[in-house]
């Protein structure tokens, strides 16, 4: 079970007296249990957010705690508390905006998709985008990480998966979808959705990832908590991780914020 801190929300026909006994030092934190879509996590919530008491959160939280903070509370820099920050939900999140990018391919084109995993960290990802890719050429270090998947994939659906330890070999794809960082920085002269923190720069570069079409009625957030950190928790570190249906609707193109579904697709003239 993962914990969030957040402000407390006004509770409606809430007192002065009552606001001023709950901000009491004593009265600052109320912690409850919350469910999203079956998956538990435990809610501290503060009643004095611009003065957390961030002794007894650390103590509430404990030793080791995965914890995800609102933004709306100040946090100051040896507390105590390290905040949670999602790494394979960024990941599903670039692979998801490249697949959306991939719909713009028409009727009986094969497009080539680059994928640079130097660590090769995800092979999974090769089966989701053949979905809209015709053929696959990924950039991987570790080669051996990929090769059970590539051939499961040509034996099931005949779908080809390349394999290259050379970053160049990516020129020509249509766009390319970078997973993980390498050594040092790669340059692909591709358009690139970027997951954060793969030190990958393409032409252009597509980062900062805006999640949506996610919710449900009845689905809820804690105050000033990010929906990509919140989704991210729930779905790494939950217990028993729900089902949740990813879009992309913005996102940063070469440093400037952009909406993904009116970005056009250099399409590579030369097909295989």
């Amino acid at each position: 079970m993962f914990v969030v801190i957040a402000p407390a929300e006004p509770e409606k026909g809430e007192t002065l007296r009552q606001r001023l006994l709950y901000r009491a030092p004593w009265n600052r934190v109320t912690v409850e249990e919350k469910s999203f879509r079956g998956c538990r996590y435990r809610l501290l919530s503060v009643r004095s957010p611009k003065r957390p008491p961030w002794r007894k959160l650390r103590a509430l939280v404990g030793t080791g705690g995965r914890v995800v903070v609102s933004s709306q509370l100040p946090m100051p820099s040896g507390c105590g508390i390290i905040p949670f920050r999602p790494a394979l939900f960024q990941v599903r999140l670039a692979v998801t905006a490249a697949g959306q990018l991939l719909e713009r391919v028409k009727p009986g084109e094969r497009a080539v998709v680059g994928v640079s995993d130097p660590q090769g960290l995800h092979p999974w990802c090769c089966g989701q985008l053949l979905e809209r890719g015709g053929m696959l050429r990924v950039y991987t270090q570790k080669p051996g990480r990929y090769e059970e998947e590539a051939q499961r994939l040509l034996e099931e659906t005949g779908a080809l998966v390349q394999l290259t330890q050379d970053p160049r070999e990516l020129r020509g794809c249509v766009l390319s979808v970078a997973l993980s960082a390498g050594e040092t920085q790669t340059r692909i002269p591709t358009m690139v959705v970027a997951a954060p923190d793969t030190r990958t720069r393409g032409q252009p570069t597509i980062t900062d990832l805006t999640v949506s079409g996610w919710r449900r009625p009845g689905d809820w957030i804690p105050p000033g908590v990010e929906e990509e950190v919140f989704l991210g928790a729930v779905t790494e570190l939950g217990a028993r991780p729900p089902r949740v249906e990813l879009g992309v609707d913005q996102c940063r193109l070469d440093g400037r914020r952009a909406r993904l579904g009116d970005m056009p697709v250099p399409w590579p003239e030369k097909r295989f």
